[in-house]
């Protein structure tokens, strides 16, 4: 299970309405129908649907208040059937690289829609956990134009899988959404100074290739505040293990002073990277570490003026 910055596609599916009106059900036939939503057997789970479908409107709050329940089957199977009631409902389906469906992956929707020049909030921060198939959803929305749909999900070790839908019309039915998430990449290697001494308890960061050029200025501290950073150990390895795809440069830094650029390195996605020896040439005997930071030894800094 892996994360990326990725959807794939936008579907719609409609559903049929309800058919003939059945009895008005009460409280207790409702919540033991959204109950028997979640049972084991399939034969189950089907009686129940098309009994909450026949009741149509009648069943609403029932199936609204069951968008939140515990258990991510029934949540997902209230929101399939208030899809049958005339309404709107935005799913997302969460999967891995290679297709397969993430199941308890939570999934943030924030659900906006514009009323003249203001974004009215609909779904705010409301998190559904997905199920055994991948899918999460939120329902009993308006159709109609105009709306911004915000869905975000991470899933530990993986990059956050997001994507920003502006001005999306929401048709009765269920408007569908992918998120693909995929494992953060990795970066390995050993850091030497001169004489191909390893530099130990070391601070590098791995910066990105279109930002390296800003370091040494105001800009750069947030650069290498907001860098990947690993720490040698005594034999002077290291290793970045949340990475993102894309193109980077290892950097040595003092303070704001850019002391060592190592060689652009192209990362892929979930992809693991061994760098050949960074040589910075650095003296290790005139570093020391204090806090965590590089610093030069006294004996080598400039004096005050």
């Amino acid at each position: 299970m892996r994360c990326v910055l990725l959807v794939a596609c936008v579907l719609w599916v409609g559903w049929g309405c309800a058919g003939e009106a059945a009895p008005a059900p009460t409280a207790a036939e409702l919540d033991a129908l959204i109950r028997q939503l979640g049972a084991g057997e399939f034969s189950e789970r089907e009686d129940a649907q098309l009994k909450l479908a026949a009741y149509g409107e009648r069943a609403r709050e029932a199936l609204t208040r069951a968008l939140k329940h515990g258990d991510p089957e029934i949540a997902n199977a209230a929101g399939r059937l208030l899809d049958k009631i005339n309404r709107a409902t935005v799913a997302v389906q969460v999967v891995d690289s290679a297709g397969r469906a993430v199941a308890d992956a939570p999934v943030v929707f924030n659900i906006q829609r514009r009323d003249g020049r203001n974004a009215v909030s609909i779904r705010c921060s409301e998190t559904v956990n997905t199920d055994a198939e991948g899918w999460a959803c939120v329902g009993d929305l308006e159709p109609g134009a105009g709306y911004l749909v915000n869905l975000r999900c991470q899933v530990q070790g993986c990059v956050p899988a997001m994507t920003f839908q502006q001005n999306q019309e929401l048709k009765i039915g269920r408007q569908e959404f992918r998120l693909t998430v995929m494992r953060f990449a990795q970066v390995k290697g050993v850091l030497l100074g001169k004489d191909r001494m390893p530099l130990v308890e070391t601070q590098l960061y791995l910066v990105p290739a279109s930002q390296v050029g800003s370091l040494g200025t105001k800009q750069g501290r947030l650069i290498v505040r907001r860098a990947n950073c690993a720490t040698t150990d005594a034999q002077g390895l290291f290793l970045f293990d949340r990475v993102q795809a894309g193109d980077y440069v290892p950097v040595l830094m003092n303070d704001d002073r850019v002391l060592f650029k190592g060689e652009e390195v192209r990362v892929g996605a979930e992809e693991t990277v061994s760098l050949n020896p960074v040589l910075s040439e650095v003296d290790p005997q005139a570093l020391n570490r204090s806090e965590g930071l590089l610093k030069e030894d006294a004996d080598d800094a400039p004096a005050n003026p």
